[in-house]
């Protein structure tokens, strides 16, 4: 368990994987008597908390700590951005106690370089035993300074429902009524190494998931949502996905989230935290993970997040049970 934080709190978050977690921790914790909430991102699920984010601007944490002169500071990780190791080390040289949730299983030491600099905060918290086996072996902190905690935003999300129906939601989207939601949620592996690296990458796989859906949708009645990780480069995809033949095909920029994965029928990526969130709402969502490569790592392995498909062979046979699942239910 993280130790009991009192008082008030400084929380920082770029990336949405880290965001939600921190956002649920100052909304499900009692014990915070004040907090302030800065990010150099938006996101429409901001609104989900009813909590407000302040903007942050480079060079601002020194001006932002020293203003509000919080009992601690809580940070997330996050794969572009450095302003949680900009909190770390301004706080650190005032001596202000600073914690950090990880919400993976990889690369746990990477997260806090900055360069040549290695800023640690002084406690780490992660999900889970098997999180914490893992970070106690990069020895980064005293084996009592890395705790776990469970995920906050999982607890958040257990009891999340949308206010908007699900034909509501596809008239507010254009999605065609009493079809099937297939969501594609890849992760971005076009950037960091992709195909020659991994022998696949979100494109490749996506143009495997299109043939075999141009296929099934001469039987079946379905739509597609593409649901871009932040950091996806949209050059990179688009094109496969504007040459898809499917009549009912959608990006779901304006999408939010929550509610779109709550809609889903079918849900398919590939080690994204989206997976686990959808996993974690209410009504049980089919779940198909695209690893066609059996040397990549599976950061959800621990966790059995839904059906991994090794090989295009095997996603067919998953997609095509699980189409034929939600069909017969729909249908009674």
């Amino acid at each position: 368990m993280l130790p009991q934080l009192k008082g008030k709190g400084i929380f920082v978050f770029s990336d949405p994987g880290g965001a939600k977690p921190v956002l649920s921790f100052i909304k499900l914790n009692d014990s915070i008597s004040g907090y302030y909430a800065v990010s150099d991102r938006e996101y429409d699920f901001f609104e989900d908390f009813g909590i407000q984010v302040n903007k942050y601007t480079p060079g601002d944490e020194e001006q932002i700590i020293a203003s509000y002169q919080p009992d601690f500071v809580f940070t997330s990780t996050s794969y572009t951005s450095k302003i949680e190791l900009r909190f770390i080390e301004a706080a650190k040289k005032r001596n202000i106690p600073c914690y950090t949730f990880i919400d993976h299983y990889t690369r746990y030491k990477d997260r806090f370089v900055d360069g040549d600099k290695l800023i640690l905060p002084d406690y780490i918290t992660v999900t889970d035993n098997i999180a914490v086996g893992i970070a106690h072996a990069e020895n980064m902190l005293p084996p009592d300074h890395i705790m776990a905690s469970g995920n906050y935003y999982h607890a958040f999300l257990k009891q999340w429902v949308p206010s908007v129906s699900r034909e509501s939601f596809f008239a507010e989207h254009g999605l065609t009524p009493g079809s099937l939601l297939i969501t594609y949620a890849p992760d971005p592996f076009s950037n960091v190494g992709g195909v020659p690296q991994y022998g696949f990458d979100e494109t490749t796989v996506w143009e495997e998931i299109n043939n075999y859906l141009e296929q099934l949708s001469e039987k079946y009645n379905i739509t597609v949502v593409i649901k871009l990780h932040p950091n996806q480069k949209r050059d990179h995809i688009m094109p496969a996905v504007q040459k898809s033949a499917l009549k009912n095909i959608v990006v779901a920029d304006a999408m939010h989230l929550n509610t779109l994965l709550y809609h889903s029928d079918i849900i398919i990526g590939m080690c994204s935290s989206i997976l686990i969130e959808a996993n974690v709402l209410k009504g049980g969502k089919k779940i198909i993970r695209c690893l066609f490569n059996s040397k990549v790592h599976d950061s959800l392995l621990a966790l059995n997040i839904g059906t991994v498909a090794h090989n295009n062979s095997e996603f067919k046979n998953y997609l095509q049970s699980a189409i034929h699942e939600v069909s017969a239910v729909n249908e009674q």
